[in-house]
């Protein structure tokens, strides 16, 4: 009895310190090369969406970003990337879509938010496969945005992701952009004529 209450109480310590993510230091250390591209200051808010530091498996394809009621997509990512934007203060929509784990299916997902001035925001997307025992197939999506607290540690992952470079004509497309390859610019010919 006392062999496994010592072996259940180291079990809690490690699973709780690998929970805890990097230290303080670490981040601070982590950041010494790393800017935001800016800040929010005046009439305009700064806004950062990454799409990293989620459990379980990463999902295919794109997520893409609308903004209130625009028609077209402000940004697009794929695992690993961040994209900024800049809006003005006050209530706003972000909404966004992307793939499911059903075989032709897009998740759909969408946030208010009240943007304070001179404030910069920077939200984590999480979209990831998970294990639920409620699901038919043992499995759920999910799909959130959430608004980092901690600063420094909202900083500290967005360090990790590098910036979306999905072209213009990429975010027109629609559907589901399944490659990171598919989205980027396409050079242009050079008529050696």
């Amino acid at each position: 009895m006392k062999s496994q209450l010592i072996f259940s109480t180291l079990l809690c310590f490690l699973l709780a310190s690998c929970a805890s993510g990097p230290s303080k230091q670490e981040m601070e250390k982590a950041l010494t090369n790393f800017e935001l591209k800016s800040e929010s200051s005046g009439e305009l808010i700064d806004v950062y969406i990454y799409y990293s530091h989620g459990s379980g498996q990463k999902e295919m394809g794109d997520v893409a970003y609308k903004l209130d009621d625009s028609k077209g997509f402000i940004g697009k990512l794929f695992y690993g990337e961040y994209f900024h934007f800049q809006t003005t203060p006050g209530p706003h929509k972000i909404s966004w879509r992307g793939n499911s784990n059903e075989s032709s299916k897009v998740k759909y997902g969408s946030l208010n938010v009240d943007f304070k001035r001179n404030q910069t925001y920077i939200f984590n997307q999480v979209h990831a496969i998970i294990f639920n025992r409620y699901a038919s197939d043992g499995l759920s999506t999910i799909s959130s945005l959430n608004k980092s607290k901690d600063i420094l540690k909202s900083k500290y992952y967005l360090s990790k992701t590098t910036e979306s470079k999905a072209s213009a004509s990429c975010l027109k497309v629609k559907e589901v952009v399944m490659f990171s390859l598919l989205c980027l610019s396409t050079p242009k010919k050079i008529n050696k004529d």
